[in-house]
């Protein structure tokens, strides 16, 4: 929410709506939410273009994996007003371009001279940051056959675990029927998840 100028009432008046709607509200000026969305928005969405387009051209796509399909799912996304946003914003994504670039570009320097120490503190360091995010949604992957009743067992899962499902996505198997099931819950719902769809007999996938 930008802070720009405007009076003190009217930002607690608009941090109420925002609230009441479940929202958690920021106070920003237009400039920082500018540069923020670039790197948590903007960015993301060029980033899962680019890793379809390298791993397509390396014919990686038939062992892509859930990981890969959680990085890449934005890129699945509607097309037709993502040129005007980033033309909107272009002096920050081209910023978080260049920031992205040095990141990487560090990370390559690294592999290059054999340096797995540099590696492992930049991994670690992304995972302490990535921890400090707060509570988001976690996957539970559940192997699917192909028979009828199998999406049925998963309700029953789901019932069971009392889990608050956020996103669902099925990813067919390359060479038959099945394939994986991905759910998003919370993750202190991802224990209870676990161990409802193990006691109806599924395999999870990792």
């Amino acid at each position: 929410m930008a802070a720009d100028g405007a009076a003190e009432d009217d930002l607690q008046a608009v941090e109420r709506m925002a609230r009441a709607l479940g929202a958690n509200p920021v106070r920003m000026t237009a400039a920082e939410h500018d540069a923020a969305v670039a790197r948590v928005s903007h960015l993301p969405h060029l980033l899962a273009g680019a890793l379809v387009t390298v791993a397509t051209r390396a014919n990686a796509t038939p062992l892509a994996g859930g990981g890969f399909r959680d990085l890449t799912r934005v890129a699945s996304s509607d097309t037709s007003w993502w040129p005007d946003v980033l033309e909107a914003n272009a002096a920050e994504v081209v910023a978080a371009i260049s920031e992205l670039q040095a990141a990487l570009d560090d990370t390559r320097r690294s592999l290059e001279a054999r340096d797995k120490a540099a590696v492992a503190a930049s991994l670690d360091r992304a995972r302490e940051l990535r921890s400090t995010l707060g509570e988001h949604h976690a996957q539970v992957r559940v192997v699917l056959l192909d028979r009828p009743g199998e999406l049925a067992r998963v309700g029953h899962a789901l019932e069971a675990s009392q889990a608050n499902v956020r996103d669902i996505q099925l990813r067919h198997g390359e060479h038959g029927g099945g394939g994986v099931l991905t759910i998003s819950v919370l993750p202190r719902s991802v224990e209870a998840l676990r161990q409802a769809l193990v006691a109806e007999g599924f395999t999870l996938d990792g």
